[in-house]
């Protein structure tokens, strides 16, 4: 999740905002009713904003450079249709029935640049979905495709995309990393995590490296 220091100059500056509003609201004096009114809605709008900016800023997590994110082990059911565990840092699981011969991990990045890295904003990720692909193109164009969504929370201000979509916003950048596509070979496990803010996938027993590297 995002860092300690990260969630109190949030808290910091959302409580400055807060302290703003109310005392716009409170105040007496001449020439306010206008005035009042709409600094008010303002810097209660804005209030409302950075609390659902924080709250999807939540699903994201440090990338952790170089140390595991999460853990795919791989169960074959049947030919090109896998079950595959992925098991998360917090030891939570979820189980998907992947069609094909290899799967793809996809996630969302968000990298601080600027003052905003200087301020202990670190590069973090959130995993968005996870998809089965075939080796053969006409398996491809004809067969039963699998993809599941990674993110189940539906969030009324999506920080991602709006960073994406206005890429000249400076300190940030707002990335989209997919992982190579890994084979699928019945009991094999890989690691998945971060270096230098990309995705990567690594095999944890010999069937994952002979499934790679075709031992």
């Amino acid at each position: 999740m995002f860092g300690f220091l990260t969630s109190l100059i949030l808290v910091i500056f959302l409580t400055f905002i807060l302290f703003l509003f109310l005392r716009i609201v409170l105040s007496k004096g001449w020439f306010k009713p206008w005035l009042k009114g709409n600094l008010a809605i303002l810097f209660l709008g804005l209030l409302v904003s950075f609390v659902l900016t924080g709250i999807d800023l939540l699903t994201y997590s440090e990338n952790n450079n170089g140390k595991q994110l999460a853990l795919i082990k791989v169960r074959k059911q049947e030919n090109q249709v896998f079950h595959l565990d992925m098991v998360y840092q917090d030891k939570t699981i979820d189980s998907f029935k992947v069609l094909g011969d290899q799967w793809q991990l996809d996630a969302q990045l968000i990298i601080w640049g600027g003052w905003f890295e200087t301020l202990g904003f670190n590069a973090v990720h959130r995993f968005e979905r996870i998809s089965g692909r075939y080796f053969s193109v006409d398996d491809e164009l004809n067969k039963e495709r699998s993809v599941y969504a990674l993110s189940k929370k539906e969030a009324l201000i999506d920080v991602w995309a709006i960073l994406h979509q206005n890429d000249w916003l400076p300190g940030v950048d707002a990335q989209y990393g997919a992982g190579v596509y890994v084979p699928m070979l019945d009991g094999a496990i890989y690691a998945v995590y971060m270096r230098n803010n990309t995705l990567l996938t690594k095999p944890l027993n010999s069937v994952a490296e002979r499934a790679i590297y075709q031992k």
